[in-house]
């Protein structure tokens, strides 16, 4: 399970850094497809998606348990945050009419989902020992 949790969350972590290196480029390379926005959350985003990757490098290279379970703590804030998101989108979608708004909303319950079980798992295990 271990290898599944670092190939999944080193990979995504790597796609998000790409992506916010992408952000912070786009003014330069491509005004006009650029805004102030998603410039600055290049520029915010760059730091901690970093740090989580080059964390779960260490935690999976190294077998560090401890860190491990901190990891495990920040999938489940992930978890929280994308929770959060998620009901305050279906609430809008409720009074708007709409049941389910679109197939996004089924791509962020896999993603809370795959985040709160990672969370969970390593936070249990870990603690265990």
């Amino acid at each position: 399970m271990r290898t599944v949790f670092f190939v999944t969350n080193f990979g995504g972590g790597v796609l998000f850094t790409v992506a916010c290196i992408g952000n912070i480029i786009l003014p330069f390379c491509w005004p006009s497809e650029a805004t102030p926005y998603s410039f600055l959350g290049g520029i915010l985003f760059l730091l901690p998606s970093t740090v989580y990757t080059l964390s779960e490098w260490r935690a999976f290279r190294k077998q560090d348990g401890r860190l491990e379970r901190r990891l495990g703590f920040v999938c489940l804030g992930l978890a929280a945050v994308i929770l959060i998101s998620l009901v305050g989108h279906s609430l809008e979608a409720v009074q708007k009419g709409l049941f389910w708004a679109n197939d996004i909303h089924s791509l962020f319950v896999l993603i809370f989902a795959y985040f709160a079980f990672c969370g969970y798992v390593r936070v249990r295990r870990l603690s265990a020992t």
